[in-house]
């Protein structure tokens, strides 16, 4: 159902002006969910968290969202730790040649940190194309790291 509403998403982003609308929709969506069932309005959060982001950075647009795998691609340039998404977005635009944002959440025993990775690429890309699930050793003492709250943001 997550990647469903991120295509809904997509499809919308292809100015920006879309932004303020998703907004909308996800509040309509919201109201809709709390009639019709939780599912609705977890739908409608996702929506209005998508715009929200969208209307402090036009410059993108959400490939996917909610995903449990990192990108990994040959066109990787960097990384740095954000305190959110919009701040991985505007690293992305300090990065010579970034034209697509990996924002994730990286669980393990050595870091134990709530801050969201940022890798950049100079491609786009998209949910087929996280590959990277965890599972890795970080710290030799047999903890594997988890990823969480993986997003895909493709500048424009």
């Amino acid at each position: 159902m997550k990647f469903a509403a991120a295509t809904v998403v997509v499809a919308l982003a292809g100015g920006a002006t879309a932004a303020p609308l998703l907004g909308v929709v996800g509040g309509v969506v919201g109201g809709v969910g709390q009639v019709v069932g939780g599912v609705g309005q977890a739908v409608g959060g996702l929506l209005g968290e998508i715009g929200q982001i969208l209307g402090l950075h036009p410059a993108y647009s959400n490939t996917f969202w909610g995903g449990s795998c990192a990108i990994s691609a040959p066109d990787y340039l960097t990384y740095s730790l954000q305190n959110s998404i919009s701040d991985c977005l505007s690293f992305c635009d300090t990065v010579q040649g970034c034209k697509f944002a990996n924002s994730y959440q990286e669980s393990n025993s050595a870091k134990g940190s709530n801050k969201f990775t940022c890798a950049v690429y100079s491609k786009p890309h998209y949910s087929n194309e996280a590959t990277n699930c965890g599972g890795q050793d970080q710290t030799g003492s047999g903890k594997v790291n988890t990823i969480s709250n993986s997003a895909g943001w493709k500048k424009n």
